[in-house]
């Protein structure tokens, strides 16, 4: 409880119950056993159907496909920072994702902006924060985050109890490996601002999509 004055501010606005922990990149990728269990447990309860009125992100509630025109601005400064070669490999788990099996169902209710900064861990307990993304959409945009987020051991077992809970389809991880380097990689690799702080995320989802684990 509290006492809150109203000012003019010109965008929307909301106040939220604070989230204690710390955010992932306070959190070694090894200790992140945790965080895998949670999302688990919770992303299936996020993800059902928005109503026909949810709001649509055009940069995370649409296909990959769609979303092409947001990734070819990013090129060439990723492709100055990542190197040719790298930024080649990424549009090939691009190029997968967007040959994948499509979301068969209707939009679902999406974060859309899942990442080390925007997850905090409090032992077991996990807080999710900034809900400036949220959208309808394909559920993948979430799951990128266990190549963001999980080193492949987490990530295997997350994502057999993900499987087990029937909310999702047989293309979904393609989709979110996509995600990952649509929406987080590449928008990451070519801002300048951005980069010093999302370092080691953005080196660590490198590795996760092209390391060979699923």
């Amino acid at each position: 409880p509290g006492n809150y004055q109203v000012v003019a501010h010109p965008w929307p606005w909301f106040l939220v119950e604070w989230v204690p922990g710390v955010t992932l990149d306070q959190v070694p990728v090894a200790d992140r056993g945790p965080v895998g269990a949670a999302l688990a447990g919770v992303l299936p309860r996020l993800h059902r159907t928005a109503p026909p009125d949810a709001p649509l992100n055009p940069a995370r509630g649409t296909s990959l496909r769609d979303r092409r025109r947001f990734t070819a601005r990013h090129l060439p400064e990723a492709e100055t920072f990542l190197g040719r070669s790298t930024v080649e490999d990424l549009l090939a788990v691009i190029d997968a994702a967007e040959a994948a099996v499509p979301w068969p169902g209707s939009p679902v209710w999406c974060h859309g902006d899942l990442h080390d900064l925007n997850l905090a861990l409090d032992g077991t307990t996990l807080g999710i924060l900034d809900l400036d993304d949220l959208t309808s959409g394909d559920p993948a945009v979430d799951l990128r985050a266990l190549w963001i987020c999980l080193d492949g051991p987490t990530r295997a077992e997350a994502t057999g109890r993900l499987e087990a809970s029937g909310a999702y389809d047989v293309g979904i991880w393609d989709r979110a490996r996509g995600w990952a380097a649509s929406s987080f990689v590449l928008p990451i690799a070519a801002d300048k601002g951005s980069r010093p702080r999302f370092a080691p995320a953005l080196a660590h989802t490198v590795d996760q999509l092209l390391g060979g684990s699923r």
